[in-house]
């Protein structure tokens, strides 16, 4: 391990109570401009011929050496601007110990001894002992030390497949951040499809031309700005078009209904009875679809290697919105229950809002269906600008793209990229107040989380508003960038989900635009990082 710089900052402080933490120490600060919050710092220990990794977790607290802080003296001196000496303190979080043989940090069960020296370390010190990569997707640098810049292993299992939040106010800096994971992912081989809500990101394939963000680039990191090569924008038909190189979709509803029918009927909101309804007439639609179109689907396939079942699949993602309200409404004109049919009338105005959007089986040539293959290419960003749509259809592409992405890499596991998700405004997709009617696209992400895993997809979830979230989407989330927020109602959710500590929580409302806490299994504590 390399050794540290003799650069004494402080000592270690002895203790003013019996009750100390056994992971935290004050420090007497000798060079309080030296330190600053979340800087790491080594500690010495002669006495037990220990060495400790330590982060700055509050301070500078300003104690006067001379008088008691409670004597009333003080307050007359210090009305009166007469100068007190005083000592600067900090306290800290003991990280870990640094095992020498190893170079690593392990666990600790014991503390500094008082009077040991505190300094700040060369970086290699600190990158070996908090097991920081120096290659991999460049994050940012630690903040107060912008030689410890922050690297994340995009082939670390325990990283981008165990998804990421990303929390923050409006104008905090994490759609930014968002930016920088896709940039980074994109770099190191993978396809990255991004659920656009608000236009952010309809040209990441520009470099960007603000000269102050270039000057910070280039004297901070020692990078040009770049755009990225691989990209594509798609919007669905109906939605405004930013760029004229966007393509335009649709989505056929019989393969919406196919892939994804439970979290379809989710989002329309259906009733139970509502949702019987139209599988009894998918059921009846399939049988009738596969006997008219007899000769199509022998032409995709010879007729003796297909199931009855099988045909009628293939016969189903040819139907039509218009196949399911001529049908209903057939039932309907013979149906003599009246809450039967006034359940189907109800389900016929809820189809007949979602065939308006116009989105589903357009039959211009010059539209296609949202291809999936085309965006599992290693490097390619696809974003999907949903700006424009409302919220019943939005979440509509989300489902199905979700669903089919999934789909794809199952069937195709040798042969698609790894693969990020971003869903940016999670709380407007999946929110606490819908989460019990909306079980079937929970169960949805939570069978992508957890069988995707292995299959090498990520899903990053962006909000600004963590309290409206499940605590399902905290559950299926492991590594969390935090910026600044504001209201106790959207700070604790994600204090709690992050196992922040009281001083970590604290932090939250005064983080500055760009700045952000990161919580990850890659790391051992918690990390106050300035995002590039």
């Amino acid at each position: 391990m390399s050794k540290s710089k003799n650069t004494i900052v402080g000592y270690i402080d002895y203790d003013t109570q019996t009750t100390q933490p056994l992971n935290l120490c004050r420090i007497i600060a000798t060079k309080p401009r030296s330190i600053t919050a979340g800087r790491f710092l080594l500690v010495e220990d002669k006495t037990l011929n220990r060495k400790f990794i330590v982060k700055i977790i509050s301070g500078p607290l300003y104690i006067p050496s001379e008088i008691s802080p409670r004597a009333p003296i003080k307050n007359i001196l210090v009305t009166r601007g007469v100068k007190i000496t005083y000592t600067v303190i900090y306290e800290a979080e003991i990280v870990g110990e640094i095992d020498e043989k190893t170079n690593t940090l392990t666990s600790t069960l014991t503390r500094p001894s008082p009077t040991s020296p505190v300094l700040i370390a060369e970086t290699p010190l600190i990158l070996e002992a908090l097991g920081l990569k120096r290659k991999g997707m460049l994050i940012g640098h630690i903040l107060g030390s912008k030689g410890l810049k922050l690297h994340l292993d995009p082939n670390d299992p325990n990283f981008l497949p165990r998804n990421v939040a990303i929390f923050g106010t409006v104008g905090s800096g994490k759609s930014n951040t968002a930016q920088v994971l896709i940039e980074e992912a994109s770099k190191y081989g993978w396809a990255v499809i991004v659920f656009d809500i608000e236009g952010e990101y309809l040209f990441l394939d520009q470099p960007n031309d603000n000269p102050k963000m270039i000057s910070i680039l280039e004297s901070d990191y020692h990078l040009e700005p770049e755009g990225i090569e691989k990209f594509q924008t798609y919007v669905p038909y109906g939605g405004d078009i930013v760029r004229t190189d966007t393509k335009i979709f649709t989505i056929p509803f019989g393969d919406l209904i196919q892939t994804a029918m439970n979290t379809f009927f989710d989002i329309i909101e259906a009733t139970e009875a509502q949702r019987r309804y139209f599988t009894e007439i998918l059921t009846e639609l399939r049988r009738k679809m596969a006997e008219k179109h007899k000769a199509y689907i022998e032409e995709e396939l010879p007729d003796y290697l297909l199931t009855t079942e099988e045909k009628e699949k293939i016969a189903e993602k040819t139907l039509t919105i218009q196949d399911y309200l001529d049908e209903i409404n057939r039932k309907i004109q013979v149906e003599r229950s009246p809450h039967k049919r006034l359940s189907l009338e109800t389900l016929a105005s809820k189809l007949e809002t979602l065939e308006k959007q116009k989105i589903f089986n357009h039959t211009n040539n010059n539209i296609k269906q949202l291809n999936i293959t085309e965006m599992l290419k290693p490097g390619k960003v696809s974003v999907i600008d949903i700006s424009t749509v409302n919220d019943q259809i939005r979440n509509i592409i989300i489902s199905y793209t979700l669903a089919k992405i999934f789909q794809t890499k199952i069937k195709n596991i040798k042969t698609t990229p790894k693969t990020m998700i971003i869903i940016e405004e999670a709380h407007s997709y999946i929110s606490r107040e819908k989460a019990k009617i909306m079980k079937a696209t929970v169960n949805m992400l939570q069978t992508i989380t957890r069988r995707g895993r292995k299959r090498w997809i990520s899903l990053v979830f962006i909000s600004q508003h963590p309290k409206h979230l499940p605590d399902e989407i905290f559950e299926l989330t492991n590594t969390m960038i935090i910026h600044k927020l504001r209201s106790e109602e959207n700070i604790k959710p994600v204090a709690y989900a992050a196992s922040l500590t009281t001083q970590e929580k604290r932090i939250i409302p005064t983080l500055r635009t760009g700045e952000a806490l990161i919580s990850t299994p890659t790391l051992p504590s918690t990390i106050r990082v300035k995002i590039r």
